[in-house]
């Protein structure tokens, strides 16, 4: 066998190394689909607790980012996907960045006006009715009612809605 002829085997297997090599690095490298998506993940939660709006969950699928939620406003929504979709740089399918934010699972609250809320007692039953600002205040509300009625039924009856004044420590209040 010439030189040559010794050659080919050792060049198909120095290509099927190299072949091999770069399919174990695809598929458990950095870029992996699985530590991609997790990296999208963070990513995406650290960009939307920047934004200061409590109350959405973010779930990644694959660079795609799904957010459900409570929002007061449709600025709001378009404010919260512009960060989710920045949150790895401009990045994209090549680049590993977010490709798309999908908003469908956001609700928008309706304005009340007036913005009101009450409290009745009756008979062993403490009610709360009327609109709140947002989840975690509607709960803390709530909360506060159980502690101070220990003896009374807390029946919440209260809506989450935008149109607080915005001067106004709703809680505090």
């Amino acid at each position: 066998m010439d030189q040559q002829g010794n050659a080919k085997p050792l060049l198909w297997i120095g290509l099927a190394g190299l072949l091999l090599t770069g399919i174990f690095t695809v598929w458990m490298g950095p870029h992996s689909a699985a530590r991609l998506q997790t990296r999208v993940q963070a990513a995406a939660q650290t960009a939307l607790a920047a934004t200061g709006v409590p109350g959405l969950r973010v779930v990644a699928d694959g660079q795609a980012v799904k957010l459900t939620g409570v929002l007061p406003d449709e600025g709001a929504r378009r404010q919260v996907a512009d960060k989710v979709l920045a949150a790895l740089g401009p990045g994209g399918v090549l680049q590993g960045g977010v490709t798309a934010v999908h908003v469908g699972g956001v609700a928008i609250l309706g304005e009340a006006r007036p913005f009101a809320w009450g409290a009745h007692k009756q008979s062993g039953r403490v009610l709360l009715d009327g609109v709140t600002p947002s989840a975690e205040d509607r709960k803390a509300v709530a909360a506060l009612a159980r502690a101070m009625f220990k003896d009374a039924q807390v029946d919440d009856e209260m809506k989450l809605a935008s149109g607080a004044p915005a001067s106004l420590n709703w809680l505090g209040a």
